[in-house]
């Protein structure tokens, strides 16, 4: 099987952003990785319906930090995997194969990232309107909170997997970025 190629160089790509994606998404990840295990090992926190929030908001940066970090880490093996081969160009690759590579988890996060502020501002709007109503709620009411931003968020999923499948055999470049792997108006076409 050919490999095909773009017109877009290897050498011109930006290499520092690259790096600032894995470095940044790196640091965000153990962290916050760090940060939910200790919050999940101590049995009063797991008990505390706020604690539980925070572990979910936690959890969310945790994705968002696996996000970048795998998004760089693929762009830095791309950029010197093709330096190292002496190619000059980026390799073409269809929607459906950049979505395959970590441009999925920017799918999930990008919808997720306002869904979940939306609904800490309903949830402490509610905490504000009905103070005694908020005290009597269990942890199960912590966890629909957090479970409900990734609910919404499987409709672009599910939209953009589909466009992308349905463009699997044109080419285009490799880098894998957000513009590349989904088609036009994807997170407008579900509603």
């Amino acid at each position: 099987m050919s490999v095909e190629f773009t017109n877009i160089s290897v050498a011109n790509y930006d290499k520092t952003s690259t790096f600032f994606y894995a470095g940044e998404g790196s640091i965000l990840f153990f962290f916050n990785t760090f940060f939910v295990f200790r919050f999940l090992s101590n049995k009063h926190h797991r008990a505390q319906k706020d604690s539980l929030l925070i572990v979910g908001y936690l959890i969310f940066d945790t994705l968002f930090g696996l996000t970048y970090m795998c998004s760089g880490i693929y762009r830095i093996i791309l950029i010197y995997a093709s330096s190292y081969e002496y190619i000059s160009d980026f390799p073409a690759s269809s929607k459906w194969e950049c979505i395959e590579t970590p441009a999925l988890l920017f799918v999930i996060i990008t919808p997720t990232a306002g869904i979940i502020v939306f609904v800490t501002a309903l949830d402490r709007c509610y905490v504000a309107m009905y103070p005694l109503r908020y005290l009597q709620l269990n942890v199960r009411y912590a966890i629909i909170v957090i479970c409900i931003p990734y609910i919404i968020a499987l409709p672009p999923v599910i939209k953009a997997l589909l466009g992308s499948y349905s463009n699997r055999f044109v080419k285009d470049v490799s880098v894998a970025d957000h513009r590349q792997h989904l088609t036009t108006l994807a997170y407008l076409d579900w509603l």
